[in-house]
């Protein structure tokens, strides 16, 4: 135990004189984007899906032969997958909308057949190349673009401009194999 507090101590020692360290390394005050999510925004969100991703699982029977991906961002809440029924499809935004710090769903849910391998290997394919294509943009904000693909449609969420949104769209678009894109964001100016 001792060794524990001399370690934490020595930790929180260390730490406490980041900020000293680190105004010589940056010859400008820190400019900070105001719509960009913080850490605690993305554990929130993940705290988020796993909420709602069992809630919906435990919350009636027929949702144990469905697929459903729960993706949030900024407390918005993207389901996509499918499930057997449109009362299933209906049980699953009620449920989300119940889980603490959800602002809104949105349900992209199928009452379709599930996806083949070869489908789901396709669809994780469309997410890497369209990510590393985000990454390898210069200007664009990849931080600001959470991205799912579910049958070769893919969906954007976040906090943009109208010219990252476009810029967003355009990178989707120019990537083969892409079916339709779905825009979810909140603009900011």
């Amino acid at each position: 135990m001792k060794t524990f507090i001399t370690c934490l101590s020595l930790c929180l020692f260390a730490l406490s004189g980041c900020t000293s360290l680190l105004s010589h390394v940056y010859t400008k005050p820190i400019e900070q984007d105001e719509n960009a999510r913080s850490w605690g925004g993305w554990l929130d969100d993940h705290s988020i899906e796993t909420v709602v991703g069992i809630n919906i699982l435990k919350s009636a029977k027929g949702f144990k032969t469905s697929f459903i991906e729960v993706t949030s961002y900024k407390g918005n809440v993207l389901l996509t997958g499918r499930v057997n029924n449109p009362v299933l499809k209906k049980r699953a935004t009620v449920v989300a909308r119940k889980v603490n710090k959800v602002k809104q769903v949105y349900n992209e849910l199928g009452c379709d057949l599930p996806r083949t391998f070869l489908a789901r290997s396709n669809d994780s394919w469309l997410s890497l190349k369209i990510k590393t294509k985000m990454l390898m943009t210069i200007s664009f904000p990849d931080s600001k673009v959470k991205l799912t693909t579910y049958k070769g449609a893919v969906y954007l969420m976040g906090t943009v401009t109208a010219k990252e949104a476009r810029m967003a769209v355009d990178i989707v678009k120019s990537t083969g194999g892409v079916q339709r894109v779905v825009k979810i964001f909140e603009y900011v100016s």
